[in-house]
């Protein structure tokens, strides 16, 4: 199996999802969405969703559930994060992705005016906002500018470390390609030899 950083414009991939989803005002994104912002391009869902699934390092690509209320059988959609055995997959639904990083911060970033909320102000929303208009306005933070780079740093790497461990894989070529040539030579040799007498 080939290192997933070895295929063309990888690298590229992994740093404008990187960029885009430390970045983008929400944490987590459909692939549809991915595919609009890093390349503008809405067509592309299952692009990203390879480029997603290849590389966990970074990414954490999800599913949304559909959770039946036990009071009046609505169905509510609600991200992977509810570990509830009875949901139930939305079949529907395209999935989504977050970055693994982003995904570790508390949900304490109000999306609307982008900025960090105290307990205070988060309680306040709690309060005044209905579920699902809390649920969509209260985030987890973009990423700071040095974590954005670190983890693009990290992609680097593992780029290069793969390309040097294509390069040493090689090896073999270089003692072998003789070895077959006089095995060969052999072969044809004794073929003819004894052929002809």
């Amino acid at each position: 199996m080939m290192n997933p950083y070895l295929e063309k414009n990888r690298l590229a991939d992994v740093i404008a999802a990187i960029t885009a989803l430390a970045t983008y005002k929400k944490f987590r994104v459909s692939f549809e969405e991915l595919a609009e912002i890093t390349s503008n391009k809405e067509t592309e869902p299952n692009h990203w969703k390879i480029v997603v699934s290849e590389h966990p390092e970074f990414f954490r690509p999800t599913r949304n559930k559909i959770k039946k209320s036990k009071e009046n059988d609505e169905i509510n959609e609600e991200d992977d994060e509810t570990n509830e055995d009875d949901d139930e997959i939305n079949e529907n639904d395209g999935g989504r992705t977050s970055l693994l990083l982003r995904k570790q911060l508390p949900r304490d970033f109000d999306s609307k005016h982008y900025v960090q909320l105290t307990r205070g102000k988060k309680a306040l929303l709690r309060k005044n906002l209905s579920k699902k208009r809390y649920a969509n306005r209260i985030t987890r933070r973009p990423l700071a500018i040095s974590d954005t780079l670190s983890l693009i740093e990290t992609a680097i790497k593992l780029h290069e470390r793969a390309i040097e461990e294509n390069k040493n894989n090689r090896w073999w070529i270089v003692l072998g390609l003789p070895f077959v040539g006089a095995l060969l030579g052999t072969i044809l040799t004794n073929f003819f030899i004894n052929g002809q007498g």
